[in-house]
This record gives structure tokens, sequence and C-alpha cells, in this order.
């Protein structure tokens, strides 16, 4: 758990600070699109190993339990970046995808699903990972917001702008606005909403930024972002 805290604040961190290169400060924008999948592992995952666990771990009717352990050892095949064994299981305990099937209908199915959707996103199977990801059932949790937001990055890779942008938009709002997360993930909503061609809807929300989250990271630039859709 220590190391998870430590990864979080790193990713915090680095979200906080500008990235010097050789032409200067990158924009925050320039930082999203360079280093989605670190926002992908550091923001959602780890938010999720935190405080999405819990959720599960309560479940208490024997077929999630049984689900439950089988998948502990999933999880840590994942966290150690060994996929394969993670979505196929080490023929000791089931890996996410005989979970996901024999066990439908648990909480740990819908995890099972979220973790199957982010590992085909890390192998670049945008296809795969958009069908698991749509199997998870959402509602006002941390791994609803973990999967709207996954789901925001694979329609953005697949070139569907509105529906990233609304995905975006959603994990905004889950479980509630704050301060830690909500600002990135309207800055990349209304990305993709000036992406669609929806310039009144990406101006409502970068000026959102700027009046709600005026410390916020993503406020440092937002005049560049509001001008631009002013036009």
């Amino acid at each position: 758990m220590a190391n998870k805290l430590k990864a979080k604040k790193r990713d915090e961190e680095l979200l906080d600070q500008e990235i010097d290169g050789e032409g200067g400060s990158f924009s925050m924008e320039e930082f999203l699109l360079g280093n989605r999948n670190l926002l992908l592992v550091g923001v959602g995952v780890i938010v999720l190993l935190i405080g999405g666990l819990a959720f599960y771990n309560s479940m208490n009717n024997q077929k999630n339990t049984e689900a439950n352990s089988e998948m502990f050892q999933a999880v840590k095949y994942f966290e150690a970046d060994s996929f394969n064994m993670a979505m196929n299981g080490d023929g000791q305990y089931l890996g996410f995808l005989d979970i996901a099937e024999d066990y439908s209908g648990t909480g740990a199915a819908n995890q099972a699903n979220y973790y199957l959707g982010i590992i085909y996103y890390k192998q670049g199977d945008l296809e795969s990972s958009r069908e698991y990801l749509e199997k998870v059932s959402t509602g006002d949790d941390l791994l609803s917001m973990s999967t709207y937001m996954a789901l925001g990055f694979v329609y953005e890779d697949l070139g569907e702008r509105g529906k990233a942008a609304s995905n975006f938009e959603k994990a905004a709002n889950t479980p509630a606005e704050n301060e830690s997360t909500s600002p990135l993930m309207l800055l990349n909503a209304g990305r993709n909403y000036e992406a669609d061609g929806n310039l009144s809807k990406a101006l409502g929300l970068y000026q959102k930024i700027k009046d709600k989250y005026p410390q916020s990271a993503e406020a440092r630039d937002i005049d560049k972002y509001i001008g631009r859709v002013s036009k």
C-alpha cells in the first residue's frame, strides 16, 4: 500500500510541475497527449487499487467471495505488468478472462472487466479494450470514475471525439466533483469537444476550470484554450 501511495504522489507531482524541453516548457495539453498511458495507469488504476478494492472485498455472497480469492493473484500479476498471467491465470489461480466469464454478475467480475479493458488498452487493442470497459457496470464510485476516464482515452484514440468528451465529462463528476481529478477530466473533455467541433461546449468546460479550479495545474494556461475556442 505504501508503494501505491508513493506512486500516486509521484503522478500528482508530475501533473503539478512544468515539463522542460529543448524549446521551453510544454503546455498541459502537450503533456496530456504525450503521457496518456501514464495518466491512465497513474491516475485511474492507482485510485482504483487504493479505494476500489474495498468495494468488492465488502461483498459477502459466496460466489463473489470465491471470485475475489481467485482474483487476488491476478491483480498481483497485473501490478507486476505480467499481463498474460493476469488475463489467463497461472494454473492455480484463474485470470481475469475466466473470472469475468465464470462469475458473471458479481462485483469481482465487474472489476475483472475493468482490468481487462486496461490491459488491452496498454497492448494497443482498442476494440477489445472498449468491449470490456463497456461491460463494466457503472454507478457513483471510484471504479466508475476510472472506467469513464479509460473509455475517454480509448474513444479518443479511436477518433470518436464526441464519445471521448462525454466519458471524460462523466469522469469529472464521478463520484462527485473534486479538486484532485475533476480539472484534469474537464480539460480532457474540453480538448475532445474542441476537436469534435463543439466549441461552445469546450469553452464552457475551459471556463469552468478557470472559475472553479483556479489553483489547479490545468488552470495555468487555460486562457490559451479559452482564447482558441472564442475566436
